[in-house]
């Protein structure tokens, strides 16, 4: 197979786009036959298609594998829990803090719908004060 990482993370989130999940299903399995399901950008593609087609259980098998997560397969997670476990959104925001990686702007929305839709009130104005005010530690959550 010639295809890059590149190519395939383009393709499964375009899968994922356009609700096409058989075709996804293929395409994840041709990024397992090429080994790139621990490359943290095929990987958060692939999670991101499952999670839009709240195959939720799908999505954490492969975060789970990704050796090096970064923002993207943070909130890629974070973001498919949102609608459907809003409590568990917050505890993998919390964990990604933990962890040491830095919410983005991404991050920050993400967890203020799962705060919307629990509802987490206290926890929302928390993470809006956070945002307002870089200086001030993610350490608080």
């Amino acid at each position: 197979m010639g295809f890059s990482h590149y190519v395939f993370s383009v393709v499964a989130k375009a899968c994922g786009k356009l609700g096409d999940i058989l075709l996804g299903e293929e395409v994840h399995c041709l990024i397992l036959k090429a080994s790139f399901e621990f490359c943290v950008i095929t990987a958060s593609a692939v999670l991101d298609m499952y999670s839009k087609h709240v195959m939720i259980q799908y999505s954490c098998k492969i975060f789970d594998v990704i050796e090096e997560r970064n923002v993207v397969s943070w909130t890629t997670i974070i973001t498919g829990y949102v609608h459907t476990n809003g409590v568990e959104a917050l505890k993998l925001f919390r964990s990604q803090i933990c962890v040491g990686v830095t919410p983005d702007l991404h991050s920050f929305l993400s967890i203020l719908v799962a705060c919307a839709n629990i509802p987490a009130l206290e926890f929302g104005k928390e993470v809006v004060m956070t945002y307002r005010t870089p200086a001030k530690s993610t350490r608080a959550f």
